[in-house]
Protein backbone atom coordinates (compact mmCIF):
# COMPACT_ATOMS: atom_id res chain seq x y z
CA UNK A 1 0.00 0.00 0.00
CA UNK A 2 1.60 3.33 -1.22
CA UNK A 3 -0.75 5.86 1.10
CA UNK A 4 -0.88 9.43 -0.50
CA UNK A 5 1.85 12.12 0.37
CA UNK A 6 -1.63 14.10 1.31
CA UNK A 7 -0.84 11.88 4.73
CA UNK A 8 2.27 13.23 5.47
CA UNK A 9 3.10 14.66 8.83
CA UNK A 10 5.73 16.27 11.05
CA UNK A 11 5.44 15.64 15.22
CA UNK A 12 7.62 18.33 16.53
CA UNK A 13 7.63 20.72 19.33
CA UNK A 14 8.49 24.55 18.79
CA UNK A 15 8.48 26.12 22.67
CA UNK A 16 11.90 22.90 23.16
CA UNK A 17 14.69 21.63 22.95
CA UNK A 18 16.90 18.67 23.21
CA UNK A 19 18.70 19.04 26.94
CA UNK A 20 21.58 16.54 25.12
CA UNK A 21 22.35 16.74 21.83
CA UNK A 22 20.81 13.37 20.03
CA UNK A 23 18.40 12.55 23.48
CA UNK A 24 15.52 12.41 21.67
CA UNK A 25 12.42 14.93 22.94
CA UNK A 26 10.10 12.23 24.31
CA UNK A 27 7.38 11.34 21.90
CA UNK A 28 4.73 12.14 24.16
CA UNK A 29 5.88 15.65 24.20
CA UNK A 30 6.25 16.11 20.43
CA UNK A 31 2.15 17.01 19.66
CA UNK A 32 2.87 19.86 17.62
CA UNK A 33 2.24 19.43 13.35
CA UNK A 34 3.67 22.55 11.20
CA UNK A 35 2.00 22.22 7.85
CA UNK A 36 4.62 22.03 4.83
CA UNK A 37 4.58 23.41 1.04
CA UNK A 38 6.91 20.48 -0.55
CA UNK A 39 6.73 16.41 0.68
CA UNK A 40 10.49 16.43 1.37
CA UNK A 41 11.02 13.23 3.55
CA UNK A 42 14.46 12.88 5.77
CA UNK A 43 17.52 11.58 3.80
CA UNK A 44 20.33 10.11 5.00
CA UNK A 45 23.72 10.53 3.42
CA UNK A 46 26.34 7.63 4.26
CA UNK A 47 30.28 6.97 3.32
CA UNK A 48 31.73 3.84 3.91
CA UNK A 49 35.11 1.92 4.06
CA UNK A 50 35.81 -0.94 1.26
CA UNK A 51 38.64 -2.68 -0.37
CA UNK A 52 38.31 -0.98 -3.31
CA UNK A 53 41.79 -0.19 -5.11
CA UNK A 54 43.33 -2.84 -2.60
CA UNK A 55 45.83 -5.60 -4.21
CA UNK A 56 43.26 -9.14 -3.34
CA UNK A 57 43.18 -10.65 -6.46
CA UNK A 58 40.06 -9.42 -7.71
CA UNK A 59 39.22 -6.25 -9.04
CA UNK A 60 36.01 -4.89 -7.66
CA UNK A 61 35.19 -4.29 -4.29
CA UNK A 62 34.23 -7.46 -2.09
CA UNK A 63 33.83 -5.19 1.69
CA UNK A 64 32.14 -2.55 2.43
CA UNK A 65 31.81 -0.89 5.91
CA UNK A 66 29.89 1.61 7.52
CA UNK A 67 32.21 4.88 8.43
CA UNK A 68 29.43 7.89 9.18
CA UNK A 69 26.06 8.86 8.50
CA UNK A 70 24.55 12.19 8.50
CA UNK A 71 21.00 13.17 7.84
CA UNK A 72 19.58 16.26 5.86
CA UNK A 73 15.77 17.64 5.73
CA UNK A 74 14.78 20.69 3.74
CA UNK A 75 11.82 22.11 4.64
CA UNK A 76 9.66 24.90 2.58
CA UNK A 77 6.67 26.37 4.10
CA UNK A 78 4.31 29.56 4.01
CA UNK A 79 6.37 32.20 6.08
CA UNK A 80 4.75 32.92 10.11
CA UNK A 81 5.41 34.70 13.13
CA UNK A 82 5.60 31.84 15.00
CA UNK A 83 8.43 29.55 13.28
CA UNK A 84 10.53 31.91 12.37
CA UNK A 85 10.78 32.91 16.11
CA UNK A 86 11.35 29.00 17.05
CA UNK A 87 13.65 28.93 14.33
CA UNK A 88 15.85 31.64 14.96
CA UNK A 89 15.82 31.04 18.50
CA UNK A 90 17.07 27.31 17.83
CA UNK A 91 19.87 28.62 15.17
CA UNK A 92 21.64 31.53 17.24
CA UNK A 93 20.26 30.55 20.57
CA UNK A 94 20.90 33.78 22.15
CA UNK A 95 17.00 34.38 23.45
CA UNK A 96 15.15 36.91 26.31
CA UNK A 97 12.16 36.64 26.45
CA UNK A 98 10.05 39.21 28.67
CA UNK A 99 6.43 39.98 28.96
CA UNK A 100 3.88 38.59 31.81
CA UNK A 101 0.66 38.10 29.11
CA UNK A 102 0.17 37.66 25.61
CA UNK A 103 1.78 38.73 23.54
CA UNK A 104 5.66 38.22 25.09
CA UNK A 105 8.50 39.56 23.72
CA UNK A 106 11.62 38.02 22.21
CA UNK A 107 14.72 39.62 21.30
CA UNK A 108 17.68 37.46 19.58
CA UNK A 109 20.91 38.06 19.01
CA UNK A 110 23.44 36.14 16.75
CA UNK A 111 25.18 33.84 19.52
CA UNK A 112 27.99 34.88 22.27
CA UNK A 113 31.96 34.52 20.71
CA UNK A 114 32.67 31.89 23.00
CA UNK A 115 29.28 29.98 21.83
CA UNK A 116 30.21 27.22 19.76
CA UNK A 117 26.88 24.74 19.66
CA UNK A 118 23.58 25.64 17.93
CA UNK A 119 20.47 23.94 19.96
CA UNK A 120 19.05 20.66 18.63
CA UNK A 121 16.01 19.16 18.44
CA UNK A 122 13.64 15.82 17.81
CA UNK A 123 10.67 15.06 15.11
CA UNK A 124 8.80 12.34 13.83
CA UNK A 125 7.44 11.79 10.32
CA UNK A 126 5.35 9.39 8.78
CA UNK A 127 2.63 9.23 5.65
CA UNK A 128 -0.41 8.43 8.03
CA UNK A 129 -2.36 5.88 6.46
CA UNK A 130 -3.31 2.28 7.44
CA UNK A 131 -0.56 -0.15 6.84
CA UNK A 132 2.32 2.74 6.61
CA UNK A 133 3.77 2.35 10.48
CA UNK A 134 6.74 0.99 9.64
CA UNK A 135 7.63 3.85 7.97
CA UNK A 136 6.78 6.10 11.22
CA UNK A 137 10.70 7.61 11.45
CA UNK A 138 12.07 9.66 14.76
CA UNK A 139 14.83 12.00 13.94
CA UNK A 140 16.77 13.89 16.36
CA UNK A 141 19.87 15.89 16.67
CA UNK A 142 18.43 18.54 14.08
CA UNK A 143 19.90 21.40 13.77
CA UNK A 144 19.81 24.29 11.62
CA UNK A 145 22.03 24.51 8.43
CA UNK A 146 20.11 27.31 7.14
CA UNK A 147 17.58 29.88 7.10
CA UNK A 148 16.14 32.42 4.34
CA UNK A 149 12.70 34.49 4.30
CA UNK A 150 11.51 35.71 0.89
CA UNK A 151 9.22 38.41 0.11
CA UNK A 152 8.10 39.06 -3.63
CA UNK A 153 5.48 41.31 -4.26
CA UNK A 154 2.18 41.03 -2.12
CA UNK A 155 1.45 37.33 -1.86
CA UNK A 156 2.67 34.99 0.89
CA UNK A 157 6.33 35.61 2.38
CA UNK A 158 8.32 31.71 2.12
CA UNK A 159 10.10 30.65 4.72
CA UNK A 160 12.87 27.82 4.19
CA UNK A 161 15.01 26.12 5.84
CA UNK A 162 17.68 22.55 6.36
CA UNK A 163 17.78 20.74 9.09
CA UNK A 164 20.88 18.30 9.47
CA UNK A 165 20.57 15.87 12.25
CA UNK A 166 22.58 13.21 13.71
CA UNK A 167 22.12 10.51 10.75
CA UNK A 168 19.94 7.73 12.52
CA UNK A 169 15.95 6.65 11.77
CA UNK A 170 14.37 5.38 14.30
CA UNK A 171 10.47 3.51 13.41
CA UNK A 172 8.12 4.70 15.74
CA UNK A 173 4.89 2.48 15.11
CA UNK A 174 3.08 2.88 17.28
CA UNK A 175 3.73 6.82 17.27
CA UNK A 176 0.44 8.95 17.32
CA UNK A 177 0.51 12.32 15.48
CA UNK A 178 -1.11 15.18 16.18
CA UNK A 179 -4.22 15.60 14.57
CA UNK A 180 -4.38 18.86 13.33
CA UNK A 181 -1.53 21.65 12.52
CA UNK A 182 -0.84 24.54 14.66
CA UNK A 183 -2.81 27.15 14.28
CA UNK A 184 -0.18 30.11 13.33
CA UNK A 185 -0.34 33.86 12.09
CA UNK A 186 0.96 33.93 8.32
CA UNK A 187 3.11 36.94 7.01
CA UNK A 188 2.21 38.41 3.60
CA UNK A 189 4.76 40.67 1.35
CA UNK A 190 2.19 43.68 1.79
CA UNK A 191 2.74 43.28 5.70
CA UNK A 192 6.56 43.85 5.33
CA UNK A 193 8.09 47.82 6.19
CA UNK A 194 11.74 48.31 5.29
CA UNK A 195 13.32 51.49 6.90
CA UNK A 196 16.88 52.53 5.62
CA UNK A 197 18.62 55.98 6.75
CA UNK A 198 22.63 57.29 7.42
CA UNK A 199 23.35 56.50 11.01
CA UNK A 200 22.52 59.73 12.89
CA UNK A 201 20.09 60.78 10.30
CA UNK A 202 16.06 60.36 9.63
CA UNK A 203 14.32 57.42 9.18
CA UNK A 204 13.58 56.65 5.54
CA UNK A 205 10.48 54.84 4.68
CA UNK A 206 11.06 52.84 0.90
CA UNK A 207 8.26 50.43 1.39
CA UNK A 208 6.39 52.07 -1.36
CA UNK A 209 9.25 51.45 -3.92
CA UNK A 210 10.13 47.74 -2.52
CA UNK A 211 9.46 44.73 -4.55
CA UNK A 212 11.47 41.77 -3.05
CA UNK A 213 13.19 40.90 -0.47
CA UNK A 214 15.59 38.12 1.09
CA UNK A 215 17.05 37.31 4.99
CA UNK A 216 19.08 34.55 4.68
CA UNK A 217 20.80 33.43 7.83
CA UNK A 218 23.69 31.20 7.11
CA UNK A 219 24.67 28.60 10.37
CA UNK A 220 27.33 26.63 8.61
CA UNK A 221 26.91 23.25 10.66
CA UNK A 222 29.90 21.32 11.10
CA UNK A 223 29.89 17.76 12.43
CA UNK A 224 32.26 17.64 15.27
CA UNK A 225 35.08 15.20 14.78
CA UNK A 226 34.54 13.57 18.38
CA UNK A 227 34.72 9.46 17.38
CA UNK A 228 32.54 8.61 19.99
CA UNK A 229 30.86 5.14 20.17
CA UNK A 230 28.92 5.56 16.83
CA UNK A 231 28.46 6.15 13.40
CA UNK A 232 25.88 8.57 13.98
CA UNK A 233 27.04 12.54 14.27
CA UNK A 234 27.97 12.98 18.23
CA UNK A 235 27.10 16.63 17.42
CA UNK A 236 27.60 20.09 15.44
CA UNK A 237 29.47 23.15 16.29
CA UNK A 238 29.12 26.87 13.80
CA UNK A 239 32.09 26.81 11.13
CA UNK A 240 33.94 29.34 10.24
CA UNK A 241 32.18 33.14 11.19
CA UNK A 242 29.00 31.75 11.37
CA UNK A 243 26.05 32.47 11.73
CA UNK A 244 26.50 35.19 9.05
CA UNK A 245 23.20 37.47 7.45
CA UNK A 246 23.19 38.26 3.75
CA UNK A 247 20.38 41.05 3.42
CA UNK A 248 19.21 41.71 -0.23
CA UNK A 249 16.21 43.98 -1.85
CA UNK A 250 14.88 45.30 -4.84
CA UNK A 251 13.29 48.90 -5.20
CA UNK A 252 11.75 50.69 -8.04
CA UNK A 253 14.24 53.43 -8.23
CA UNK A 254 17.09 54.57 -10.76
CA UNK A 255 20.23 56.29 -9.86
CA UNK A 256 19.27 59.48 -8.84
CA UNK A 257 17.62 58.27 -5.98
CA UNK A 258 19.40 58.42 -2.22
CA UNK A 259 20.20 55.03 -2.04
CA UNK A 260 22.51 54.63 -5.05
CA UNK A 261 23.87 57.76 -3.08
CA UNK A 262 24.49 55.65 0.11
CA UNK A 263 26.12 53.41 -2.60
CA UNK A 264 28.05 55.66 -4.06
CA UNK A 265 29.18 57.37 -0.75
CA UNK A 266 29.94 53.95 1.18
CA UNK A 267 27.22 55.69 3.99
CA UNK A 268 27.09 53.82 7.45
CA UNK A 269 23.79 52.85 7.59
CA UNK A 270 20.88 51.25 9.65
CA UNK A 271 18.67 48.80 8.18
CA UNK A 272 15.03 47.93 9.78
CA UNK A 273 12.88 45.44 8.14
CA UNK A 274 10.01 44.97 10.06
CA UNK A 275 7.00 42.09 9.64
CA UNK A 276 3.78 42.98 11.05
CA UNK A 277 0.69 40.86 11.08
CA UNK A 278 -1.46 43.96 12.25
CA UNK A 279 -3.31 41.53 15.06
CA UNK A 280 -3.84 41.91 18.50
CA UNK A 281 -2.14 40.41 20.35
CA UNK A 282 0.27 41.55 18.28
CA UNK A 283 2.05 39.40 16.26
CA UNK A 284 5.24 40.85 14.07
CA UNK A 285 9.22 40.06 13.33
CA UNK A 286 11.75 42.96 13.40
CA UNK A 287 14.99 42.38 12.23
CA UNK A 288 17.51 45.36 12.77
CA UNK A 289 20.96 45.94 11.50
CA UNK A 290 22.37 48.86 13.17
CA UNK A 291 25.55 49.46 11.14
CA UNK A 292 25.57 48.60 7.37
CA UNK A 293 26.50 49.67 3.97
CA UNK A 294 24.88 48.45 0.70
CA UNK A 295 25.89 48.22 -2.66
CA UNK A 296 23.21 49.39 -5.73
CA UNK A 297 23.10 48.15 -9.06
CA UNK A 298 20.79 49.67 -11.25
CA UNK A 299 18.88 47.16 -13.80
CA UNK A 300 15.56 46.91 -15.12
CA UNK A 301 12.09 45.27 -14.75
CA UNK A 302 10.68 45.31 -18.44
CA UNK A 303 11.29 48.78 -18.89
CA UNK A 304 11.02 50.04 -15.27
CA UNK A 305 14.36 51.08 -13.67
CA UNK A 306 14.90 49.16 -10.52
CA UNK A 307 17.65 49.18 -8.16
CA UNK A 308 19.16 45.53 -6.93
CA UNK A 309 20.72 46.07 -3.59
CA UNK A 310 22.92 44.01 -1.38
CA UNK A 311 23.56 44.96 2.20
CA UNK A 312 26.68 44.36 3.92
CA UNK A 313 26.15 44.06 7.47
CA UNK A 314 28.69 44.92 10.58
CA UNK A 315 28.93 43.25 13.69
CA UNK A 316 28.47 45.06 16.66
CA UNK A 317 29.90 43.61 20.27
CA UNK A 318 27.54 45.07 22.45
CA UNK A 319 24.36 42.70 20.18
CA UNK A 320 27.36 39.90 19.44
CA UNK A 321 26.68 40.20 15.76
CA UNK A 322 25.37 41.97 12.82
CA UNK A 323 21.67 41.63 13.74
CA UNK A 324 19.02 41.80 16.45
CA UNK A 325 15.62 40.18 16.31
CA UNK A 326 12.74 41.33 18.04
CA UNK A 327 9.46 39.09 17.83
CA UNK A 328 6.08 39.29 19.15
CA UNK A 329 4.10 35.98 20.20
CA UNK A 330 2.09 33.89 22.01
CA UNK A 331 4.54 31.69 23.53
CA UNK A 332 6.32 32.75 27.32
CA UNK A 333 9.36 31.11 26.46
CA UNK A 334 11.61 28.83 23.68
CA UNK A 335 14.36 26.44 23.99
CA UNK A 336 12.95 24.64 27.03
CA UNK A 337 15.21 21.61 27.65
CA UNK A 338 13.39 18.44 27.42
CA UNK A 339 14.73 14.85 27.47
Amino acid sequence: MAGTIKAYRTALLTTAAEAVYGVQIADGSLTQWVEVNEFEPGKTEKTYRTDAGRIKGVRGITQRQLESAMGTMPRQMDASVEVITWLLALGLTNVASAGTVDPWTHTIKHPPVCTLVPKSTSLVEGIVCSGLTAGYKLFKGCVIEQLSIEMDGKGAVKLGWTWKTDGSETTKGSFTFPTSTLALTYLLGSMLTLELHPNGGGSIDITSLLNSFKITLNFNVQPRKTSSSSVFVSGYRYGGDAPTVDIEFQVSADKSHAIYGYHENDTLLTLVATFDANVTPARSVVCSVSNCHINAEEDADDIEPVLNCKVSPLDIAANTGPAVWTCKTGVAAYLTPLP
